[in-house]
């Protein structure tokens, strides 16, 4: 249910291409409009998601690299973290 209104201002040039894609379509400006929101919000989040996803792969290598780095379980020494670090900046 549509229950929220935006107003938008848009040059003369942009409101007749509207205008004329939603007669070809068939389809009031205003579905024009909401489509091209949902689509261009959709392709976004879509994008934000594959970003997490490969930040959370990351993650999760570093992880298995530090388990293997701290075989003892010990906390990590200072020596240990600056060669971490190292390692990190030359990959």
């Amino acid at each position: 249910m549509l229950n929220k209104r935006l107003h938008i201002l848009v040059e003369e040039r942009d409101r007749e291409m509207l205008e004329r894609l939603a007669s070809i379509k068939n389809i009031s400006v205003a579905e024009l409009v909401r489509g091209a929101v949902r689509n261009s919000i959709s392709d976004g989040w879509k994008e934000e998601q594959e970003k997490r996803k490969l930040a959370w792969s990351q993650i999760s290598d570093w992880r298995k690299k530090l388990q293997k780095f701290n075989k003892d379980k010990k906390p990590l020494t200072v020596t240990q973290i600056r060669e971490l670090i190292n390692y990190g900046q030359k990959n």
